[in-house]
């Protein structure tokens, strides 16, 4: 079984086993007690579902290299999160719309193969002042109100940028 289905309510720490390829939507919503989430170095993990850790306590957390897409909601309403961090050589290529949004996160760096961020994806982070992308970034696309009611001053677009919407 490589999916990660659904988690007690009441979990603190998360210890994810490398064989696991996808969580899925709202498997970690609403854990109100879920401070971290653990990752091996030679994870699979290759997906984050719709909502998956939607209004929990995490506080930070590693996105493993492998993870393609972080889908829909999937941190919207941590309250409590204030680091994400994505592995050395990240092969994310999309993160979705309200994703992060009304989270605590203080900085993002958009790595080189994200292609994609999704409408709202960091809305309303009121702790968000700083936004990186890597040098030559593949980004296209920029959602609408993707940065929205963020506390970022200014930050310089990639070259390849193709549509931003307002």
């Amino acid at each position: 079984f490589d999916i990660l289905l659904f988690a007690r309510r009441n979990i603190e720490i998360a210890k994810i086993p490398s064989f696991v390829k996808k969580i899925a939507s709202f498997a970690f919503q609403s854990c109100n007690k879920l401070k971290s989430i653990e990752f091996s170095e030679d994870s699979e993990l290759e997906l984050i579902g719709k909502g998956s850790f939607y209004g929990s306590s995490i506080e930070n957390i590693l996105i493993p290299k492998k993870v393609t897409h972080i889908l829909s909601f999937a941190f919207s309403q941590c309250k409590a999160l204030k680091t994400v961090l994505f592995a050395e050589n990240s092969k994310l290529k999309s993160i979705e719309k309200e994703t992060f949004s009304y989270s605590s996160i203080e900085k993002v760096s958009i790595l080189y193969d994200v292609v994609f961020i999704g409408k709202n994806a960091f809305f309303n982070c009121n702790h968000l002042k700083e936004i990186d992308f890597v040098k030559d970034s593949n980004l296209k696309s920029i959602g609408k109100k993707a940065f929205s009611r963020s506390m970022i001053e200014s930050f310089t677009f990639p070259s390849g940028i193709e549509e931003f919407k307002e």
